[in-house]
């Protein structure tokens, strides 16, 4: 039997992601954790997902998001 290590990390945002739309992403992701409806909730779910898919898509280093670089390290150095 193969012994294994599942390494869980959650992420922050990378410190160069333009504020305006970071603000913007955790706004719009508490409004729709508490949908009151209406013919808003499709467009604020579609903007939603544009600003999240573009900060998962960020290029990550370790000088804007040290946390990422670290993790990374671990995960090799537990290979």
């Amino acid at each position: 039997m193969t012994a294994g290590i599942v390494l869980a990390m959650h992420g922050v945002p990378p410190k160069d992601f333009p504020r305006n739309e970071m603000v913007e992403l955790f706004g719009l992701h508490a409004r729709l954790d508490h949908p009151g409806g209406g013919p808003e909730h499709e467009d604020l779910q579609h903007r939603h997902s544009e600003l999240d898919e573009k900060m998962r898509a960020w290029p990550r280093t370790p000088e804007n998001d040290p946390y990422h670089a670290a993790s990374h390290d671990l995960a090799h150095h537990l290979r």
